[in-house]
Formats: C-alpha cells, sequence, structure tokens
C-alpha cells in the first residue's frame, strides 16, 4: 500500500534537493569567471583525448554489440557475465586507463561546451567535437546494453540548458539545440531498441503485456521507495556507498557493494539492488532520520555555491561544484550512483 508518510518525504526531499540550482538559472547570471583559460583548455582536451581513445578501442566491440540480441546481451550481464565489454588486460589496459580515470566525469565537458558556446570562446567545431566527448561512458554502456547512462547524458544536457539559457542569445540557443536533437536522437533510438527487445522478452517469458511492463517499469522508484519506508528497519549505519572513496582508501578497500547486499538480504530478506532514487539508499544506509539530514545539509551546501557575485557573475570552480552535487538528483532518478561495483 502506497502510504501517505512515504508519499510526503518522497516528494519533499526531492523537491528540496532540487530547488536549490535553480538559484542560478533565475538570476540574471552574466558570466563565468574562467581565472586559469589555459587549464579550463587543458581539461577539454584530456576529455576529447580520452573520447576518441575509448572509441579506437572499444569501436569494434560496439559494432558488434549494436549487431547483436540486446536482450541476450541484459540476460548476460544479469548473469554476473561480461557480455560484449571482456576482460581487458595488457597494453589494452593501459591505453584504457584515460576512461577509467576521466570518463565518469563526461558531465563536466557538457558544462564546458556550454560556457564556450555562451562566452563565445573557441570555434563552434571545437566545441561540438567538445561536446561529442561527454558521451564517452556511453561507449562504455553500449556493449552491455546499457541505458542509465543515455538518461544521464540528456538529464544533465537540459540541465546546463537550463543553468545558461537566459545568457544565450538566440543564435547560441540553436548552436546547443542543433547538436542535441541529432546526439540525443541516436540515443533515443539506441534506448528504445533495448527497451523493446528487453521488454518484449519479458512478455514472452511471463505472458505479461509489453506496455503494461514498461509502465510498470517506470513507476519502479516510488513504488520500491514506498515499501521499503514502510517495510525496512536500519540495523547499521554505514558510509560505504554514500562516501565510497573516503571508505575505500581510509577504512575497508576489501569491501564490495555485493557482499553488503547479500549482508542485508540475510539480516532483513529484502534485495536493496534496486531503483528506489538516491532517497532509498540513504534511507538504507543511514536510517530514515540520517536521509533528512543528509537532505538538509545538500540542500544548504548547493545554496551557498548557488550564489553570485554583485556583478552577476560566478567563478568557474563554483559552478564546477554545482555541476557535480547536481549529479547526485539528477542521477539519482535510479539510485545512489557513485559506488561502482
Amino acid at each position: 500500500p502506497i502510504t501517505f508518510g512515504a508519499t510526503l518525504s518522497y516528494c519533499a526531499l526531492l523537491t528540496l534537493s532540487i530547488i536549490p540550482f535553480g538559484r542560478v538559472h533565475s538570476t540574471t547570471l552574466q558570466q563565468v569567471n574562467i581565472t586559469k583559460p589555459q587549464l579550463f583548455d587543458i581539461v577539454s582536451w584530456v576529455f576529447i583525448f580520452t573520447f576518441f581513445l575509448t572509441f579506437a578501442m572499444l569501436g569494434s566491440d560496439i559494432y558488434t554489440a549494436l549487431t547483436s540480441d540486446l536482450s541476450e546481451i541484459r540476460k548476460m550481464v544479469y548473469a554476473g557475465e561480461e557480455g560484449n565489454s571482456g576482460s581487458i588486460t595488457g597494453i589494452k589496459w593501459w591505453l584504457m586507463l584515460p576512461n577509467t580515470l576521466f570518463s565518469q566525469f563526461s558531465p563536466i565537458a557538457i558544462l564546458f561546451f556550454y560556457i564556450n558556446i555562451s562566452q563565445n570562446r573557441k570555434s563552434t567545431l571545437f566545441n561540438y567535437v567538445l561536446l561529442l566527448s561527454s558521451i564517452t561512458p556511453i561507449l562504455s554502456a553500449i556493449l552491455i546494453a546499457g541505458r542509465s547512462q543515455i538518461i544521464y547524458w540528456i538529464l544533465s544536457y537540459g540541465f546546463c540548458f537550463c543553468l545558461f539559457y537566459k545568457q544565450m542569445n538566440p543564435q547560441q540557443r540553436k548552436l546547443v539545440l542543433r547538436p542535441f536533437l541529432l546526439i540525443a536522437g541516436l540515443m533515443v533510438l539506441f534506448f528504445a531498441t533495448v527497451t523493446i527487445a528487453r521488454f518484449t522478452t519479458h512478455r514472452l517469458d511471463s505472458g505479461i503485456n509489453t506496455f503494461n511492463s514498461v509502465v510498470a517499469y517506470v513507476g519502479q522508484p516510488f513504488l520500491n521507495y514506498n515499501y521499503f519506508y514502510n517495510n525496512y528497519t536500519c540495523h547499521q549505519l554505514t558510509f560505504n556507498r554514500i562516501l565510497p572513496v573516503s571508505h575505500y582508501f581510509v577504512l575497508d578497500p576489501n569491501w564490495t557493494l555485493g557482499d553488503y547486499r547479500a549482508l542485508i538480504m540475510s539480516q532483513t530478506g529484502m534485495n536493496i539492488g534496486i531503483f528506489y532514487t538516491f532517497l532509498g539508499d540513504l534511507m538504507v544506509d543511514l536510517d530514515k532520520s540520517g536521509m533528512l539530514i543528509f537532505v538538509l545539509l545538500f540542500a544548504i551546501t548547493s545554496t551557498s555555491l548557488s550564489r553570485q557575485e554583485n556583478d552577476n557573475t560566478i567563478p568557474i570552480y563554483r559552478m564546477l561544484l554545482i555541476q557535480l552535487l547536481a549529479l547526485i538528483p539528477l542521477q539519482g532518478i535510479f539510485y545512489y550512483s557513485f559506488h561502482r561495483v
């Protein structure tokens, strides 16, 4: 049963997490102050280099995945197999190191793209190549027929469009919308192909209507959150997933997400490897009170960073922090995604 308490906390905490970022859009932001333009450009080139190197390394594997049965690839992934990604060893491991280190920061490439366009920095060709580099994580996701990276990219792009909308003139808005329509169109085509393949197979296996399966899937984050809100009792407070880097390097480098999920299953009989937004992960790891404290601190921090200077400018370092913090609610549409297996 859907309860009032779960619904209220879900809607209120998500809203509280989003509202602070509206401050940047709602004011007359005129410019992002780039204090070190050379460093700015070097970082841009790192993203571009990472994209082309990743594409060179994975190009043939991507082609194989796109010409294979996508539903079978997903089954292999869920079964713990590697799908088309294979094991990376030897020289390929070293060549893929830039991807490992930098690809998950690709939303910054989108931010840099918008700054360049809105402030007339660099050529249109360079800016479009920089934007192309932002899809690096999607290249790896194709190998496992993954869709979440596509949603993350579209949400990150839309977020930056909202931030810079008032700062751009009509011509600049066209420059950012044209590549988006092309890239997003190709992404949606792949997304739809994976979704249809997956749920058509699910329908054949279980006799459930494909459309109803998709609708149920879309509603899972709230329904799962509601279920855990009403039935889960926190057995131990842990920051393993919430602060993964510090936990790994300071406390326990042997900790794994699989072991943690198995521990919770043994204690409660409940599977936490599901979609219930980032709020669900916070609730499981920190209890309801910890979830509330986390969101309050997050909102206060985001509001503080979103303030502008008296001349309606904002330093580049604060724009970077805003972009990175915004990934929590943006990617949190599924779960708290900053701990990788």
